[in-house]
């Protein structure tokens, strides 16, 4: 699957951007002393993103932190 979804065509591919998926990369680092997560592994691909962390505190309220603030900054760049 994640070989078909990589070839599509019609899903966006914002994260092919080089400075966009900086953006997600840098937050994923910046957010975890800040939001209480241990980074254990992560994958930005062209459609998506694979993470692999522990969190200390919910994780809904570590993924909103993050698909928040990823989406703004995209969103500015974009």
């Amino acid at each position: 699957m994640d070989r078909h979804l990589d070839t599509t065509r019609v899903a966006p591919l914002f994260m092919r951007r080089p400075a966009v998926a900086a953006i997600v990369v840098q937050a994923l680092q910046r957010g975890a002393p800040l939001l209480c997560y241990d980074l254990w592994a992560f994958a930005v691909m062209a459609n998506q993103v694979h993470v692999l962390l522990q969190p200390t505190r919910p994780a809904s309220g570590v993924l909103q932190w993050l698909k928040g603030v990823t989406a703004r900054q995209a969103n500015l760049l974009l």
